[in-house]
């Protein structure tokens, strides 16, 4: 069955189709396949030539963001290294970028980030604080080394002067503790997301970066970053870090997100990154940041160390949110889920409602676009296919 799916998808080659046209549910070919799930069609419509992985389909959305949003994780990643091999340059002239330096878009100890343009694409680029060059350049190497669909892109780096740059994917509808300030006061955001979408990509960012033995060692509302083009992506590893034999000590991050470990100054590890996603878990919950009504000082961060107190939760806090971040908040580091058994558990969850979502979403069919309207054995045959 699966050979014969395969070869009429290949005669749909020979007919020289646009790969990139809409079908009937203002799908392309890439993204009908990523809904079959069927990774040897994505394979073959990957290497058609002229196929374009940034087609968007009716509802504005591209073939990794729709596999990132059905939580098909493997194809997910299939597609976006298939768009990391297609990057020819990297390591780019300084001219390359232009930064708009009156548009700041924040910073933090190490560095200041600015919209900029590298070539025709909108960016923004962070450039390192004086004395914090080697800093920058240890981000770059986290970055280099830890690339995922679930984390902010590194599209070039400029090394060729005594300032070196970076050129980050732009985030259009910037953080999510912005975002949960918009929503309070009533404000129009650009992009709608929901708790659970923002736990399954910051779930699978960890998964990715404990993958490469790295901790981020910051995670916050703050740096997940939100776009209208790019979905939602988990940014600055300015303090990301390899582990090394297992543990590492130093108090690093924000403290009102900070494992009580850390706090302490003790040995940690990657539980330390889960015990952050937990207060992150929370801030989902209250749409607030932590510890709002509490006076931030060496009183609290003392209670934080001692484990007498963490973020809470509130009565109307969904159960799946509630048990998961409770479990994520466990004093003992030991008791703390991994990032791979966090993902486990939304995708248990996530699964069968998202397959539920989408059943709906395809039964609402709209008029054959023009492009198979004049090659119906075409569509007809996609048609059939999915």
């Amino acid at each position: 069955m699966k050979d014969d799916l395969v070869a009429r998808v290949q005669a749909i080659f020979d007919y020289d189709v646009n790969p990139n046209a809409l079908n009937e549910d203002g799908d392309t070919l890439l993204h009908s396949a990523i809904r079959a799930q069927s990774e040897d069609i994505i394979d073959l419509v990957l290497n058609i030539p002229g196929v374009n992985i940034s087609t968007c389909n009716r509802e504005g959305v591209t073939p990794l963001i729709l596999a990132i949003k059905l939580g098909y994780r493997k194809i997910a990643q299939k597609i976006y290294s298939f768009t990391c091999s297609t990057i020819a340059e990297f390591n780019v002239p300084s001219n390359a970028i232009t930064i708009h330096y009156k548009t700041n878009l924040g910073g933090g100890r190490f560095g200041s980030v600015y919209k900029a343009t590298l070539y025709n694409e909108e960016v923004a680029v962070k450039i390192p604080h004086r004395g914090n060059e080697r800093e920058i350049l240890k981000e770059i190497e986290i970055m280099q080394k830890c690339r995922s669909p679930y984390i902010v892109d590194l599209k070039a780096i400029s090394i060729q002067n005594d300032s070196p740059k970076l050129a980050l994917q732009y985030m259009d509808c910037g953080d999510l503790r912005r975002y949960h300030e918009d929503k309070r006061m009533g404000r129009p955001t650009q992009i709608q997301v929901t708790s659970f979408e923002v736990a399954w990509v910051v779930a699978n960012a960890l998964v990715d970066l404990h993958a490469q033995n790295a901790l981020h060692r910051d995670i916050k509302s703050s740096n997940i970053l939100l776009s209208t083009n790019h979905y939602i992506k988990v940014g600055d590893l300015g303090i990301s870090r390899d582990i090394i034999s297992d543990t590492m000590t130093g108090v690093v991050g924000t403290l009102c997100w900070t494992a009580p470990e850390v706090i302490r100054s003790e040995r940690y590890n990657f539980a330390a990154d889960i015990y952050s996603f937990g207060v992150v878990l929370a801030e989902l919950d209250a749409k607030n940041e932590p510890y709002l009504n509490l006076t931030k000082g060496m009183d609290l961060f003392g209670k934080i160390a001692r484990g007498t107190i963490k973020p809470s939760l509130s009565s109307t806090c969904e159960p799946w949110l509630k048990n998961l971040a409770e479990m994520c908040l466990s004093f003992n580091p030991q008791q703390r889920p991994s990032a791979q058994t966090v993902v486990d558990i939304l995708q248990a969850r996530f699964a069968q409602s998202t397959r539920d979502d989408n059943r709906v979403q395809r039964s609402n069919s709209t008029p054959v676009p023009s492009t198979f309207q004049n090659q119906p054995a075409v569509y007809l045959l996609v048609k059939h296919c999915f």
